[in-house]
């Protein structure tokens, strides 16, 4: 049974935006690519997390066209154990519907580390959309996605936000308070305890009784913060899970 924790979750992301003048919103005026590295403290996926911290070091390269299609890859490192856990390569595609309205469209390929000790290590990839809604005082997107692996689980996560900007264009610092829920299936999490990990023995096989099952599996409360110059951006993102839902396991 998953042990029920708070768990708190910091990122510092990096990012050089290297041609263009494109941003993040899903209209551009020109294509652009853009250099990310980012420091996560430790692994977690709605709620549930490796027995030992999992920090990662993540580093991606990303093609955004005017148009609202991008492709990219990205690579993770194990921090604290010394070695590469995951690669990808992904695509997306970010459309408006109207001023106020809009949606993305994303799947990524998953090659991990044959002995990861990541949450999602026995995953292969994911498909999804997402469609945002900002009419002004508070926004609010749905998240609805595949994540595969050796079945495949379904997730949906509304949230709520509001972003907080002050100062100039080129030159400001933002706010973005979010809550979120996360509902889907934890197929995922029965295959990661039946799979080996680096550094650990071959576990003994576990059956799940409710991995199937849609439940709410966590609560998330974040802080995006924000401070863009020019080109260059720097984020740091505190966030509190509570996770949900443990397995039941049969023994």
């Amino acid at each position: 049974m998953i042990k029920q924790s708070f768990i708190l979750l910091c990122t510092i992301f990096l990012s050089d935006v290297l041609f263009g003048q494109g941003t993040t919103n899903t209209t551009t005026s020109s294509s652009y690519f853009k250099l990310e590295s980012a420091y996560i403290n430790d692994n977690i996926y709605n709620g549930r997390k490796d027995s030992l911290p999992f920090p990662n070091i993540i580093t991606s390269l990303n093609y955004y066209h005017k148009n609202g299609l991008s492709i990219g890859s990205s690579v993770s490192y194990a921090a604290d154990k010394g070695y590469f856990d995951l690669f990808t390569i992904d695509a997306g595609y970010d459309f408006n519907i109207t001023d106020k309205l809009s949606g993305s469209l994303y799947g990524s390929k998953y090659f991990y580390n044959t002995t990861s000790n990541s949450v999602k290590g026995a995953t292969k990839g994911v498909l999804g959309g997402m469609i945002s809604f900002e009419p002004g005082l508070i926004s609010s997107s749905l998240d609805i996605g595949f994540l595969f692996s050796n079945k495949t689980d379904v997730y949906i996560t509304p949230s709520v936000y509001h972003d907080f900007s002050f100062g100039e264009e080129n030159n400001n610092f933002s706010v973005s308070p979010n809550f979120k829920l996360t509902f889907g299936s934890l197929n995922y999490y029965a295959a990661y305890l039946n799979k080996p990990k680096k550094g650990r023995t071959q576990p003994q096989h576990v059956e799940v009784q409710n991995a199937k099952n849609i439940n709410l599996l966590d609560y998330e409360f974040s802080i995006p913060l924000t401070y863009k110059l020019n080109k260059l951006s720097l984020f740091f993102t505190p966030a509190y899970v509570i996770p949900q839902s443990p397995l039941q396991i049969k023994k």
